[in-house]
């Protein structure tokens, strides 16, 4: 093969390469991949218009600009290189407490809000992923060092130490809280008052924190599903000065617990003879109520004895009363009876004479009387058969005869 077919055919090979290369490089200027963990903010290349990619997948770019976003992130605070690396970035938060200072670790994972108009006013404000990432730390480190004023460093070692997660993830969200300084008055073992400073939220008059400084985190739906305080590394001194307070609160709070148990003892001693004293005038007061009770239940029941004796008299009188009455209706009967049976003698007397006078009168007149001298009749048998007629009108004639002996 000659030198020129030589050339020749490099000079196509190199030829082939360069557009392969074009043909790659307008391919990526024509369609751009989105992963499932992002989306994309593209600009149109002709009339600059943005859109949103949120589904994962080949997209047209079109020559236009495109610039992703991861949907989720994190932020280390913390100085422990296994939290995520080290560098200034991710240094521990410095906090300054009233009363000291602490170097507190955060570990924070954030997830952006998925509303188009969100994700292009986000895109419009910071312009790229890693503004995003920085403005997202800086809200978190303003939120943890807002915990300071909040409490004292004794209270952020011990007591209040699981509020200053929960009060930096909500200042990050929401914004930083105003402070406020309380005065108590507590008082110690010889009754000298002292004054107790305390910190704390300042709220309005819905009980809601005032806030001093917005969060815009909270502006473009930003949130925080992990928020974790690891560590707070106090300072040296700021730990002396814990230790030496919380020994002297150990000692007062040991003469006042030996104080109060003295006094407690001192008032079950107390409650113990009261409540003896009470056992006492209760024995006496309930001997009381019972004598009361037997008293009031003798005297009902002589109350009901002599009740009773005074029925039984009355029932007695009333009984010698009716007897005595009784008697005396009997002897009027009796002697009703006696009267009647008298009378009924007389009377007896009278008509037995009245009869015999009868008898006798009836006897004379029939003695004296003559019968007809004709008899008026038919029928019968013999010449002294009479009618029935005669019969009665000789009875009439007795009868009257009879009445007017009687009248006379």
């Amino acid at each position: 093969m000659s030198s020129i077919a030589k050339v020749f055919k490099g000079g196509i090979a190199i030829v082939v390469v360069i557009l392969l290369v074009v043909v790659g490089l307008g391919f990526q200027s024509l369609m751009e991949y989105v992963d499932n963990t992002e989306y994309a903010i593209h600009q149109n290349a002709f009339t600059g218009e943005l859109n949103v990619w949120n589904d994962a997948g080949w997209h047209p770019q079109m020559f236009g600009k495109v610039v992703k976003f991861k949907k989720a992130g994190e932020i280390y605070l913390s100085s422990d290189d296994l939290d995520g690396g080290s560098g200034k970035e991710v240094q521990p938060v410095a906090v300054v407490f009233p009363d000291g200072k602490a170097e507190v670790d955060v570990v924070a994972r954030y997830e952006l809000a998925l509303q188009d108009s969100i994700q292009m006013e986000l895109y419009r404000k910071y312009g790229n992923p890693t503004s995003v990432h920085s403005m997202i730390r800086q809200q978190i480190i303003e939120a943890v060092q807002g915990v300071g004023p909040l409490m004292s460093s004794a209270e952020a070692y011990s007591d209040r130490k699981p509020e200053v997660a929960l009060l930096a993830r909500s200042m990050s969200l929401e914004g930083i809280y105003a402070s406020r300084v309380i005065i108590d008055t507590t008082y110690d073992t010889d009754s000298n008052s002292v004054l107790v400073k305390r910190y704390d939220i300042r709220r309005d008059a819905k009980e809601l924190p005032v806030v001093t400084k917005r969060s815009v985190l909270g502006d473009y739906n930003v949130v925080l599903p992990v928020f974790s305080v690891k560590n707070m590394d106090f300072d040296k001194k700021t730990v002396k000065l814990i230790e030496a307070r919380k020994d002297a609160q150990l000692a007062k709070q040991s003469a006042i617990t030996a104080f109060q148990n003295g006094q407690a003892r001192i008032a079950e001693e107390r409650a113990t003879q009261e409540v003896e004293k009470i056992k006492q005038v209760t024995i006496a007061e309930k001997e009381a109520a019972v004598a009361s009770i037997q008293a009031e239940k003798e005297k009902a029941v002589a109350v009901t004895q002599a009740t009773k004796e005074k029925e039984v008299a009355t029932l007695a009188k009333e009984r010698e009363k009716e007897l005595k009455q009784a008697t005396i209706l009997k002897a009027q009967a009796k002697k009703q009876e006696l009267l009647i049976a008298d009378g009924l003698s007389e009377r007896a007397k009278y008509e037995i004479d009245a009869n015999k006078d009868a008898k006798i009168g009836v006897a004379e007149h029939m003695s004296k009387w003559v019968g007809p001298k004709i008899v008026m009749g038919a029928g019968g048998s013999g010449s002294n058969s009479g009618s029935g007629v005669e019969n009665a009108l000789m009875i009439k004639m007795m009868n009257d005869m009879i009445d007017e002996d009687s009248e006379k």
